[in-house]
């Protein structure tokens, strides 16, 4: 646990660092529902969050976001901070991103990687709807397998 406590440390501090060291961007803030289920079997579980996003460079951005999943009132908190990468910055946007994800609620607290990649398509305006696809490598203790893919949706608003 040490050593993620200390990689954790790490991201946030080059994250802050190449935050303040770009020009300020976009901000961008969206909220929506996911899907989460294990590759190893087992029903999904349906959830919503919110996420927050800044733009820190033409292609490059850190992203915060927050899922709460919830099934048979057992509750699974999902906390993930993100450097994304776009691919294409046209008037739909592609990106990959990989970062940190912290599992908390009704599971014992953990902290693993996370690989993902994702869509903004333009609706009007500043408003736009978003897609992704995250592969969370946390592993609640006791469990047999990690907490697995997030499938996510919703809508995005540029500042």
């Amino acid at each position: 646990m040490k050593i993620k406590t200390k990689l954790l440390g790490l991201i946030l501090i080059l994250f802050s660092v190449t935050t303040f060291a770009q020009s300020q961007g976009e901000v961008r803030a969206g909220a929506g529902l996911g899907f989460g289920f294990s590759p190893f079997g087992g029903d999904g579980t349906l959830g919503f969050g919110a996420n927050f996003e800044y733009v820190f460079k033409s292609a490059m951005s850190g992203s915060l976001e927050y899922y709460s999943y919830t099934k048979d009132s057992f509750t699974t908190n999902v906390l993930g901070i993100d450097y994304r990468y776009y691919f294409v910055t046209d008037n739909t946007q592609v990106y990959g991103s990989a970062g940190l994800t912290s599992l908390g609620g009704d599971v014992d607290s953990t902290l693993g990687l996370s690989l993902g990649a994702g869509a903004i398509f333009p609706l009007s305006g500043n408003l736009g709807a978003s897609a992704a696809l995250n592969y969370n490598m946390a592993k609640p203790d006791g469990a047999n397998d990690p907490f697995g893919f997030n499938m996510k949706g919703g809508v995005v608003y540029t500042f």
